[in-house]
């Protein structure tokens, strides 16, 4: 009996200048089947900012194929 886990589902969440990354993954059993699915949230802050910066490079071919100019949310401004 061996489990293994399968990514299902991953979410970026792009909000005041930061990133928030969450992903499902199904647990299978190799012999009983699906078991079910469990949610996770990435806390790696060097993770978020290479998800961040690979979409900030990914802009322009957002922009063609949405068709209007895409921006991330600025970060808030601290005063």
């Amino acid at each position: 009996m061996a489990i293994t886990g399968v990514l299902v589902s991953a979410n970026a969440l792009f909000a005041n200048g930061t990133c928030t990354l969450q992903y499902g993954v199904d647990m299978v059993d190799d012999q009983l089947g699906n078991l079910g699915n469990r949610g996770y949230t990435v806390v790696d802050p060097a993770i978020n900012a290479q998800v961040y910066a690979y979409v900030e490079q990914m802009l322009p071919t957002i922009e063609a194929q949405v068709g209007v100019p895409v921006i991330l949310p600025p970060a808030p401004v601290e005063d």
